[in-house]
């Protein structure tokens, strides 16, 4: 780890307050203010949305993109139409608000956010696509005051800090809705009908598209669309569940189109270019296949499922790690659809679910459960496969990755 990471991760991870992110954007001359931006927030789906609405702008502006987390390389939450921020950026600003943000307590994402921000308004970035990191009301990212709100799918998730209902857990959601217009991509009803009224007189589009047909390969998803929206569109990327992220990006797109700052030239060319990496992404790899993704909940478990049967059957096996904070008994559920065995490595972490209770859930559902003792050696028991899916926690798809772009 660099010594500017060290310094960031050391930084405590959250608050539920936007007091010192305030602060410290102050001191820097309040950078949020010089570009427009597009915020996306959501259950599942945001990561992917921020992508394709970023590509779509980088078409035809200096594009920023904020996303969290990152899968490689801590780099990759920060990007200008296509190039990462650089290391001497990170460097140079640690070294320089190291001691006002020790001095207002600042936690981890609210350091990082300022540093995008101020990242994009130093380099004159025109639009910036940024994603909401953990709720909605009191996250980081919720000091912009963006051209258009985006919330894709809700789900449970952190209960422990959004709340144990879908109401309040989609009000907090709700809190990046602002005096501009949003765009709710397909969810549940119930959410659905509390975001309508949170929004009011804002909402923009919301459900006036119509999927007419889609195709799902290894590496790309194809969709035609009738209504607002009109045409064929495709991303480079597997995944069941990406068919809601391309109907919200081009919600999205249509409004940003009206407004006559893209053309559908741009949107389609930007989803086009979209890049998922950890979102059912494909190796091959000494004779096997191993898919990455990035899945944390049951929702989101129960797409990957659906595309893993319908490319493969019930094939392969799953090495899977859970947070302790996720309904892994559910996920585990899901997953266990699309395999034949689950292998459960032990996860040095601290926030990593027990493994011990992850085998016993794990061993309801799926009649082979194997524990490994670490992520090798789960990787190890996985060469008896075809397939490797590897999944459940972010943590671990970038660990997996690391080791499969090095060894390739």
């Amino acid at each position: 780890m660099k010594d500017y990471e060290k310094f960031i991760f050391s930084l405590k991870k959250e608050e539920r307050s936007l007091r010192a992110i305030k602060e410290f954007l102050s001191h820097l001359g309040n950078p949020q203010n010089e570009f427009k931006s597009v915020h996306i927030g959501g259950s599942n789906g945001k990561g992917s949305v921020t992508e394709m609405i970023y590509r779509i702008l980088a078409e035809r502006y200096l594009a920023g993109r904020y996303i969290s987390p990152h899968i490689t390389k801590f780099n990759e939450r920060i990007a200008i139409s296509g190039e990462e921020i650089e290391d001497y950026y990170i460097e140079e600003f640690v070294e320089q608000n190291r001691n006002i943000v020790q001095s207002i307590k600042m936690h981890f994402f609210d350091f990082i956010t300022a540093m995008a921000f101020k990242y994009f308004a130093d380099k004159s970035v025109e639009w910036a696509s940024v994603e909401v990191g953990l709720g909605g009301r009191y996250d980081s990212t919720n000091v912009i005051s963006p051209v258009i709100s985006v919330i894709t799918g809700v789900s449970y998730e952190h209960t422990d800090k959004l709340g144990s209902s879908m109401e309040e857990i989609t009000t907090e959601k709700a809190g990046i809705i602002k005096a501009s217009p949003v765009v709710i991509g397909p969810m549940n009803r119930l959410a659905m009908e509390i975001l309508k009224r949170k929004a009011k007189r804002y909402l923009a589009v919301d459900e006036h598209i119509i999927l007419e047909d889609y195709e799902i390969g290894e590496r790309f998803v194809r969709v035609e669309v009738s209504g607002e929206v009109d045409g064929k569109f495709q991303i480079n990327s597997g995944g069941k569940y990406q068919i809601n992220n391309i109907l919200t990006a081009l919600l999205t797109g249509k409004f940003l189109a009206d407004m006559g700052v893209v053309e559908w030239s741009d949107i389609r060319k930007g989803l086009y270019k979209s890049n998922f990496p950890g979102r059912f992404e494909v190796f091959e790899f000494e004779g096997r296949k191993i898919i990455l993704d990035c899945a944390h909940n049951p929702s989101a478990a129960r797409y990957l499922a659906d595309t893993y049967l319908h490319l493969y059957g019930r094939d392969g096996c799953a090495v899977v790690v859970q947070m302790r904070d996720k309904n892994y008994h559910d996920f585990l559920r899901e997953i266990s659809r699309a395999v034949k065995c689950m292998i459960i490595p032990k996860y040095d972490y601290w926030r990593a679910a027990s493994q011990e209770k992850m085998v016993l859930f794990a061993k309801k559902f799926c009649d082979e459960v194997i524990p490994a003792e670490s992520v090798s050696s789960a990787m190890e028991i996985a060469e008896n496969y075809n397939i490797n899916l590897v999944t459940g926690s972010t943590y671990l798809v970038g660990d997996v990755r690391r080791w499969l772009v090095k060894e390739r």
